[in-house]
């Protein structure tokens, strides 16, 4: 790529090109601007490097006369966009630069600058990364410095774009392109492109409502700032503008859009990935199921057949199993329906007492540890609306990790209490083996794999406590739990005492 560096003094050619030839550039020189002009229109190039004060024609003039109708298809080696000139100069102040800007320059740097900085700026004009992936940006912008500019601003950061003087033309290309579309720059007071109306053209447009708005307007629109942001602007800069903040706002918005791209592309892939296992479990139960309940069936036949003591064990053994198994997938199937929100939450009215104590009397009826079970009641009022299926499967599964870790002769002791008649509390505290104090941070987690066997060598698949705190969050309710070995365990549930609706 060509690059013609102007500079009156030799020094700083020389310093330049240098730093540019390094960088693989192939590097011209030019004296003055009329050394300049005479130079491109014999040899164009992709990128100048622009003195402000020299001799005769000043950079300014100089710049100005670059993009002129005259010169502008002559010295470009690039037609699809104006020729890129950077300003390395002695002046500097904010008058300088934005009369640099005004004119149509991409980048401003002041002398002295330190070694590498004019080649980084060539390589983000000449060679940008392309960060922001593919990209495209929609300038609607009528006035042809300022198109210039932020048209030079967007090549710098490595992504395409398309001006417009026209709402109905931009629509149509926006929509076109909507999917690679990640920002939309709209001028505010445009007669052909108001950006009110393009607003809400876009805001009520389902392909481009979700695409970053940045309006540019002046002080005598700010007024009207308000009425930007409820048609959907989404950010705004006052000109005129430092080229400095439009960077890093274009810059900003590029990269957020981006990212949330990306995301959404990630929760696709998510649900997919979801989908397909919905269809693996699916099938697993299925087909798990049917050789599982022939096992059952065919060992409960020799059961009754079989005399040998031994051999009779080893049936029992094989069924123990086999409902082992059948218990397993029915955890791993539970859960992912919990945890999906699949399960449908119908109230019902419940006696909380009367249900509570219905409940306890199951266990007491198998109670082959000899364990004693309590019930205390501090209720104002014991009548609850409820799922009467999950408050059942929570209870039941409090219970029987009670029952299972408490040994023989314990005491388990369930009490209600009333909070504020809004919320209930219920507590389920035993005497048993207790929980390890590593173990207690992973207790609701999935597949933790801290399962272990009861007090009589239960046996345990270990997703009963992640299914029972996600079914009492679907209530709106909380699960706590306070243990120490060796002394037993205590778990609180608080749910409201009317149905949660999420």
């Amino acid at each position: 790529m060509k690059i013609l560096v102007v500079d009156d003094q030799f020094v700083v050619r020389q310093l330049i090109r240098d730093e540019l030839e390094a960088g693989g550039y192939e590097v011209f020189e030019a004296s003055s601007g009329q050394d300049a002009l005479i130079k491109l229109v014999q040899n164009p190039v992709d990128l100048i490097t622009l003195d402000i004060a020299m001799p005769g024609m000043n950079g300014y003039t100089t710049c100005s006369r670059l993009r002129s109708e005259r010169y502008r298809n002559f010295i470009n080696n690039r037609k699809d966009r104006d020729l890129p000139v950077i300003f390395i100069t002695a002046a500097d102040s904010p008058k300088e630069r934005q009369k640099g800007f005004d004119v149509g320059a991409i980048d401003y740097f002041v002398k002295p600058f330190k070694k590498g900085t004019i080649l980084k700026a060539v390589n983000n004009i000449l060679r940008p990364l392309n960060q922001h992936g593919d990209l495209l940006v929609a300038i609607l912008y009528s006035d042809e410095t300022m198109r210039v500019n932020l048209s030079n601003e967007i090549q710098k950061q490595g992504v395409h774009f398309e001006c417009f003087n026209d709402i109905a033309t931009a629509i149509e290309w926006m929509e076109q392109h909507h999917q690679r579309l990640g920002l939309i720059l709209i001028d505010h007071h445009v007669e052909t492109l108001p950006a009110l109306e393009v607003l809400k053209a876009t805001k009520e447009n389902p392909l481009l409502m979700e695409t970053p708005k940045l309006v540019f307007w002046d002080k005598e629109e700010a007024p009207n700032l308000i009425h930007f942001y409820a048609a959907g602007c989404n950010d705004s800069l006052q000109t005129p503008f430092i080229q400095e903040e439009v960077t890093q706002k274009i810059s900003t918005l590029l990269n957020n859009f981006n990212n949330h791209k990306k995301r959404l592309e990630m929760l696709n892939q998510l649900k997919e990935l979801d989908s397909l296992k919905d269809k693996f479990l699916s099938a697993c139960s299925h087909d798990l199921r049917n050789p599982i309940g022939a096992i059952v069936g065919f060992s409960s036949l020799l059961l009754d057949e079989v005399e040998n003591q031994e051999h009779q064990e080893f049936l029992t053994m094989i069924q123990q199993s086999c409902q082992e198994m059948t218990q397993m997938i029915d955890s791993l199937l539970s859960i992912d329906k919990v945890k999906s929100g699949k399960t449908e939450v119908q109230s019902s009215t419940i006696n909380l007492q009367s249900e509570l104590q219905e409940i306890v009397n199951k266990y007491i009826s198998n109670n082959y540890k000899n364990l004693t079970y309590t019930l205390d009641f501090y209720l104002t009022n014991p009548i609850i609306q409820m799922d009467k299926g999950i408050f059942q499967r929570i209870i039941n599964n409090l219970l029987s990790n009670a029952t299972k870790f408490t040994p023989k002769l314990g005491v388990i002791t369930i009490s209600a209490n009333t909070i504020d008649d809004i919320f209930f509390q219920l507590s389920i505290k035993d005497t048993g083996m207790g929980i390890p104090k590593d173990s207690l941070p992973l207790l609701f987690d999935e597949y933790s794999g801290i399962g272990r066997l009861g007090t009589e060598g239960e046996t345990s698949v270990g997703l009963g406590m992640s299914i029972t705190k996600t079914l009492i969050s679907n209530l709106g309710g909380t699960i706590s739990v306070e243990s120490q070995e060796n002394l037993g365990t205590e778990f609180s549930i608080i749910l409201p005492l009317g149905i949660h609706n999420g």
